[in-house]
């Protein structure tokens, strides 16, 4: 899949797919790769936990997010967090979501930070 009409009229492993693709491409921008995850998330929670293999990939997903593309996920956590608060999504981010990029960068720089997590979190169901 190589054209955004793609990805909206794929099920729910097509968008991933295309997302992991669009990743490797080195191409993604923060504002489309928001989209795009925004939209897995949303199908992800109409699921509401019925196929742990689907939880598994995305999972995958953002962590070669995180890993592989630091930058591109912080502005992707952080757009999150400003669309989605946790009162309101019930759904729960690293912890990290809720930081600025620079308290990030400072976290990461004092390298107190733990893999905790508080109230959102796009990795788990």
């Amino acid at each position: 899949m190589t054209h955004p009409n793609d990805f909206d009229t794929a099920d729910l492993h097509g968008k991933m797919t295309f997302f992991g693709s669009a990743l490797d491409s080195g191409k993604l921008n923060a504002d489309d790769a928001f989209k795009m995850l925004d939209a897995i998330h949303a199908e992800l929670d109409a699921l509401q936990g019925h196929d742990h293999n689907v939880y598994a990939h995305y999972a995958a997903l953002i962590e070669k997010l995180e890993h592989q593309h630091p930058d591109l996920y912080r502005q992707v956590v952080h757009a999150y967090a400003q669309v989605h608060s946790a009162p309101q999504t019930g759904t729960k981010l690293p912890y990290r979501a809720l930081l600025q990029p620079e308290e990030i960068e400072e976290e990461d720089s004092n390298q107190t930070c733990g893999k905790k997590s508080i109230g959102l979190s796009a990795i788990e169901p």
